[in-house]
């Protein structure tokens, strides 16, 4: 399965992982443009994504089929295992959408020009039922959404009185069992500080 453990033996594994993706808003309030910010968190993610793939996919395949084997069920683990990756390809390439659609909203009519990108979200979290997460397990995939998800968690109830939880349980869960995990807390950032970088960056272009 592609995921990133949380099993105490690799926490420290998982926490660098995290805060390498998780980026926190800069002391000295240095405002990245949509595209730089796009762009940085794109490669903080493939950077990881070569490294957990190329290891963790191979790790968990079986030995290769010969003229001897008995073909695999059609739905067996390893199909499983396909799926997950693919459809994590897909989860990676979408946060470029993803982003540019709720950064774009904040210069119109915000909530319903964002609201399409929370339903997607709410929508592919149905995709895996042994788990709340992208991937059903806790995987790359959702340190790559968490760090804006959570800022525009923040930003939204703060400016729009929005809660972008509401009428998506299923992105409801995956926010709160993210909070559950040790090597994400220390990765949050301020409240206050998000909404006033925030609105330097997008109400003061208005």
């Amino acid at each position: 399965m592609v995921e990133v453990s949380t099993s105490p033996n690799e926490g420290t594994h998982n926490r660098a992982a995290i805060k390498a993706l998780v980026r926190p808003i800069s002391p000295d309030h240095k405002y990245y443009s949509d595209h730089e910010e796009v762009a940085l968190n794109r490669k903080c993610v493939f950077e990881f994504i070569s490294f957990i793939t190329s290891k963790t996919v191979n790790e968990h395949l079986p030995t290769p089929l010969d003229a001897t084997s008995e073909p695999p069920p059609l739905f067996d683990g390893t199909t499983r295992i396909l799926q997950k990756k693919e459809f994590a390809e897909e989860l990676i390439a979408y946060t470029d959408t993803f982003n540019k659609t709720v950064y774009t909203s904040f210069k119109g009519d915000t909530v319903k020009e964002a609201g399409p990108a929370f339903d997607h979200l709410e929508n592919v979290l149905h995709k895996f039922d042994d788990g709340p997460f992208f991937l059903g397990q806790f995987s790359f995939v959702d340190i790559a959404y968490i760090p804006f998800v959570e800022r525009f968690q923040v930003f939204f109830s703060a400016v729009w009185n929005y809660d972008i939880t509401t009428g998506r349980p299923k992105l409801t869960r995956w926010i709160e069992e993210l909070n559950k995990i040790d090597a994400y807390k220390p990765t949050k950032v301020d409240a206050k500080v998000v909404i006033e970088s925030y609105k330097a960056r997008f109400q003061a272009q208005q």
